[in-house]
Order: C-alpha cells, then structure tokens, then sequence
C-alpha cells in the first residue's frame, strides 16, 4: 500500500514538472508579439513607407526593452508594474501615431480600440464576460 502511494506522488509530481515546463512556469500567459511581428502587422494594415517601418520598428524596439527591464524589476508591487506597464505603452503609441498621416492615424486609432477590449478581455481572465 505504501509503495503505491509514494509510485502515485511520483507521477503526480512528474506531471506537474511537465505541465510546468511545457508553460515556462508561467501558467497561461500571453507572449507579446515579435518587435518584427508588430511591425509587419502594422505596416501591412496601416501601408507604413519603408521610412515609417524603420522608425516604428525603433519605438517598439525601446518599448520592448524597456518592458523587459521593468518586468525583471522585482520591487515593484504587480499594481505600479501594470501602471508603467500601460505608461510605456501610451508613449510608444503616441510616438507612432505620430509618425502616420490622417488616413494611417485613423486606422491606427481603430487597431488600438480593439487592442484595448481584448486587454480587457485578458485582464478579465477571458471567460467572455460581456454583460
């Protein structure tokens, strides 16, 4: 009976090692799009000149690092990291909205609405809660 007991445990906690590691230990986060990724999206919906595309590509690439460092920085409660997460955010999206014409601007705007309610659905925790 022991033996069975501890043989149970032992695949218990190998599944877990397993789940745990197929998810990098960070349960089902969303992983941030690629800076090209972002750049490719963008230029595609938006039709950015190859002068825009280099110029976005170096605001989201600070936005990136600059996320990066904050999420490393451990001494900030989940609250002021989600605030600096949001201003960094905010920044970025400015600088490239500045960088588009009207018609760009306006399409912009429009990604950026729909980008904003499917944060919200995440933060949610994505169960559809449309009431």
């Amino acid at each position: 009976m022991k033996k069975t007991r501890i043989a149970l445990l032992l695949a218990v906690c190998m599944i877990s090692m397993l789940a745990l590691a197929q998810y990098g230990g960070q349960g089902h986060r969303h992983q941030m799009p690629s800076v090209d990724d972002q750049v490719n999206r963008l230029s595609e919906n938006l039709n950015l000149t190859d002068s825009q595309k280099t110029q976005v590509r170096t605001i989201l690439q600070d936005q990136q690092d600059k996320l990066n460092a904050l999420r490393q920085n451990s001494s900030l409660s989940r609250e002021d990291r989600h605030t600096k997460m949001m201003e960094i955010h905010q920044r970025a999206s400015g600088q490239i909205r500045g960088l588009l014409n009207e018609d760009q601007q306006k399409k912009y705007d429009v990604m950026e609405k729909e980008r904003q309610q499917e944060m919200q659905h995440h933060e949610r925790g994505g169960m559809g809660d449309d009431r």
